[in-house]
């Protein structure tokens, strides 16, 4: 039986390794903009200039 949970468990760790990148990819491409996009919604700018903090001013 030791042998079936030891089998088990190497499959779980394939299956971790190979959806790693997916969740990578998928950090990089959902997750940090949506987050920059809520840090750049405090301040009054136009991405060239100087960034100004208005905080929740507008």
């Amino acid at each position: 039986m030791p042998y079936k949970r030891e089998k088990k468990l190497q499959q779980n760790w394939i299956g971790v390794l190979f959806s790693t990148p997916a969740l990578v990819v998928m950090l990089a491409l959902v997750v940090y903009p949506m987050l920059y996009g809520i840090f750049i919604s405090f301040f009054d700018t136009n991405l060239v200039s100087k960034f100004e903090f208005v905080g929740l001013k507008y």
